[in-house]
C-alpha cells in the first residue's frame, strides 16, 4: 500500500487516468503562492501525523524551501488531538510571519477554535489546503473563527 503521492507519481501507469488531484498538487501550489504573495521566512507549519498531512506539509515545505523560503519549525499533531494548547503556545512565541496546516474534520474544528481562543485569530496569518475550511464538516461548526486567516 502507498500513500497518494506515491501510487499518482511514482508508480504511475500509463494505463491508469487519474481524475482527482494529488496531495502534492496543493502542497506544491501553495508554497509557490506562500512564498509569492505572504513571506519569504517566518514560517511555521503544523499538520496532522499521518500519512496525508505529511504529504500536504511535507511538499508545501519542500516546494517552499526551494524557493528560498524559510521555516522556523514544523509542528506534528497526533489525529484526535483535544488540545492544541502546547502548539499555539508555540506559535504565539514565534510570532511567526504566517502558519501553513494541514488538518480535516474534528481537528480542523478545533484548531481553528482554538486558534480564536488563543486569540491568533486575525494575528498570524493560517493557509491550509480546502478541508481546513471549507468542508461542511468545519464551517458550520466553526463559524467566524474560519476568517481572518
Amino acid at each position: 500500500a502507498g500513500s497518494a503521492n506515491d501510487l499518482a507519481r511514482k508508480a504511475a501507469s500509463p494505463l491508469v487516468f487519474r481524475p482527482t488531484k494529488t496531495n502534492w498538487m496543493l502542497g506544491h501550489t501553495a508554497g509557490l503562492w506562500a512564498f509569492e504573495k505572504i513571506s519569504k521566512k517566518g514560517c511555521i507549519t503544523i499538520g496532522a501525523d499521518y500519512a496525508a498531512g505529511r504529504e500536504y506539509v511535507g511538499d508545501f515545505a519542500a516546494t517552499y524551501r526551494q524557493q528560498g523560503g524559510q521555516i522556523a519549525k514544523q509542528l506534528w499533531s497526533p489525529l484526535g488531538t483535544p488540545d492544541f494548547g502546547p502548539l499555539l503556545t508555540t506559535v504565539a512565541a514565534e510570532q511567526p510571519d504566517f502558519i501553513y496546516s494541514f488538518f480535516a474534520g474534528s481537528d480542523a474544528v478545533r484548531l481553528l477554535q482554538q486558534m480564536k481562543e488563543y486569540r491568533l485569530q486575525g494575528k498570524i496569518k493560517l493557509i491550509g489546503g480546502g478541508a481546513l475550511y471549507d468542508q461542511e464538516d468545519v464551517v458550520n461548526v466553526v463559524k467566524d473563527a474560519a476568517l481572518g486567516g
